[in-house]
């Protein structure tokens, strides 16, 4: 966020020549943030980074299996990972 809005202030201050490349960072780096840290849930089912965070916080991970990651709740009772 911080570097998206020093490029930002940069371009507006005309240091950084007006670019596309620089339009495009600004743009996808937003993108980015929100996809990655808006709290939601995507069609398949798995949670974004920052609803897996969210859950995480408030403990209440639930068991979920995607293509890439398997969530499972770990009871308090269960003593084969001490």
């Amino acid at each position: 966020m911080i570097s998206m809005l020093i490029i930002y202030s940069l371009v507006y201050q005309n240091i950084l020549d007006s670019s596309v490349i620089w339009y495009q960072f600004i743009y996808f780096s937003f993108y980015i943030m929100f996809f990655s840290l808006f709290p939601m849930y995507f069609s398949d089912g798995s949670p974004s980074d920052g609803k897996a965070a969210e859950l995480a916080l408030r403990n209440k991970l639930e068991d979920r299996v995607t293509d890439d990651i398997f969530v499972k709740k770990m009871d308090d009772d269960d003593d084969s990972c001490k």
